[in-house]
């Protein structure tokens, strides 16, 4: 009687570990692929920065440009 008991139980307990098993597996990948994105977000902030020190560096010249055109 106790081995008929023992044996769903055992089952119910591999599948169980099995399943969480996998739900680490997928939450590791999915804490991966966040990193990634992350990574890729950082990286675009530091491009946007860039661009927008270029741009205000452009409409300073351009001020400068239209003072001295008024100016001659």
């Amino acid at each position: 009687m106790t081995l008929v008991f023992c044996a769903p139980q055992k089952k119910e307990s591999d599948d169980v570990k099995s399943i969480l098993e996998d739900i680490l597996k997928r939450l590791d990948e999915k804490e991966a692929r966040l990193s990634q994105l992350e990574l890729i977000v950082r990286e675009q902030e530091t491009t946007m920065r860039d661009q927008q020190g270029r741009i205000t560096a452009l409409e300073e010249e351009v001020a400068i440009q239209k003072t001295l055109i008024l100016d001659l």
